[in-house]
């Protein structure tokens, strides 16, 4: 006699188990199969892609145009699995208003095609890079593991520049300032997460080596404004520390160990080489002070909305031959060449609605970490993860401090560091609301209105 078919049997309160739940073991594994992992996997060979950079090392690599593909992937992902409601986060929306606002000011261009090949470039990053970042790292355990391969990425574009005599593999790591500035924002996380208790004492001491081997290849590259990103960034980290006097001791010992060593295995005096920064006769010190003179009039006379992303280069030229005291017979024309400084690329080209957009979003990142690092929890596991946490978003502070430094140098306002940085932060805080108990996905509640009577 055929039995009635059954449904899944029920749970002691009388609700069905859900179907994966009821089924066996080994289906119930592949059911449980979370695919966001996958997502993860693409995040990191994005990143390896973006910062390692095989492309520019290996010919047949860059034929094959993997920048694009990764790009393309972790797009899809984060539209196949991420979370829409990311659109109402204050910071993404400053993200995207500063991406808008450098594709409108294609109507003061020259260089129409530049603005048009900056403003792709900030989408692509925005969708390969920020938003995924936010959905596929708010995990406390994926967090984790992305700042270890970040770590080791910088890792290897510190060995790059051990090998090439300070400078990187190419596009915004080309140079040794562009380099040295990578790096810098990657020591405080190696730096903090070496004082991780989460930490096994192994991983704690990796961390430790890390940090050297960054800050030492960092003052590889014999830049000056990297130097001062490096002193930045170490500042920072000491300030956001409990035992001040314990660590101020240990970043001294630190930096004159690497001065020491610096001295005696190149020959050259590191204090010395740091030294010309203020040197009035230095010919690179002259040529950025004109070049930011130059910066600072074209702002004035296009202050609302600049002269356009990536057109200082095609206006500078001008600007230089009105002055009077210009010798064409014994001057260069500038036209063509950058502003050499973040602020002065800024100013220019994007005019107050770039600077207040631009601060915005620095002082936006600023106000969440320390929002991070001021949560606690009264449930032991819960806090252990926090603590992680914290220091994370101390990293962050400090890697942001690296930038702002050393950017006053170089022209890296469309580098991709400060954008991925949103996300890490938007990440970051997702995560913290989650363990302390706040899921960012439940609306406020609003007070009800007064009624009058």
């Amino acid at each position: 006699m055929n039995r009635p078919s059954q449904g899944p049997p029920a749970d002691p309160r009388g609700a069905a188990l859900p179907a994966a739940q009821a089924a066996p073991a080994g289906r119930r594994l592949l059911a449980k199969k979370d695919p966001t992992e996958l997502a993860f996997t693409l995040l990191l060979v994005y990143f390896f892609v973006e910062y390692v950079r095989p492309q520019d090392r290996i010919g047949v690599v860059h034929a094959l145009k993997i920048g694009l593909f990764t790009t393309l992937a972790t797009a899809v992902m984060w539209f196949r699995y991420g979370d829409r409601s990311v659109f109402r986060d204050p910071l993404i929306r400053t993200h995207l208003a500063f991406i808008v606002a450098a594709a409108l000011t294609v109507a003061f261009a020259v260089n129409t095609f530049w603005v048009y090949q900056t403003t792709q470039s900030l989408v692509l990053m925005f969708l390969g890079g920020t938003l995924p970042a936010t959905a596929f790292l708010s995990d406390h355990a994926r967090f984790v593991r992305f700042i270890k391969a970040w770590v080791i990425f910088h890792i290897i574009l510190g060995i790059t520049a051990f090998q090439s005599g300070g400078k990187g593999p190419g596009a915004f790591l080309g140079d040794e300032n562009d380099l040295a500035l990578a790096l810098n924002m990657a020591v405080p996380y190696a730096v903090l997460m070496a004082q991780s208790p989460q930490q096994t004492s192994l991983a704690r001491n990796l961390y430790r080596l890390s940090a050297g081997v960054l800050i030492v290849a960092s003052v590889f590259t014999w830049s000056r404004g990297g130097f001062l990103g490096l002193i930045a960034c170490m500042g920072l980290v000491w300030l956001m520390s409990k035992n001040k006097i314990k660590n101020i001791l240990i970043i001294c010992v630190l930096g004159l160990s690497v001065i020491g060593g610096f001295s005696a295995f190149t020959g050259k005096s590191v204090l010395a080489e740091f030294e010309t920064i203020d040197d009035p006769n230095d010919s690179t010190r002259r040529d950025r002070i004109d070049s930011w003179a130059l910066g600072w009039e074209m702002f004035l006379d296009n202050p609302v909305m600049g002269v356009g992303v990536s057109n200082y280069a095609w206006r500078v030229g001008a600007y230089q031959m009105k002055h009077s005291n210009f010798d064409p017979t014994r001057q260069r024309v500038r036209g063509g060449r950058a502003a050499h400084s973040l602020y002065f690329t800024l100013m220019p080209e994007m005019g107050l609605a770039g600077v207040v957009l631009f601060l915005a979003i620095c002082w936006q990142i600023v106000r969440r970490m320390r929002r991070i690092i001021r949560t606690r929890s009264d449930d032991p596991p819960v806090e252990a993860k926090l603590v992680e946490l914290r220091l994370l978003a101390k990293a962050i502070i400090a890697a942001l401090g690296a930038y702002l430094v050393s950017g006053a140098f170089i022209s890296v306002l469309y580098y991709p560091h400060l954008f991925y940085l949103v996300g890490f932060a938007v990440a970051l805080d997702i995560l913290t609301r989650k363990l302390a108990g706040n899921p960012v996905s439940q609306p406020r509640a609003r007070r009800p209105r007064a009624t009058a009577r």
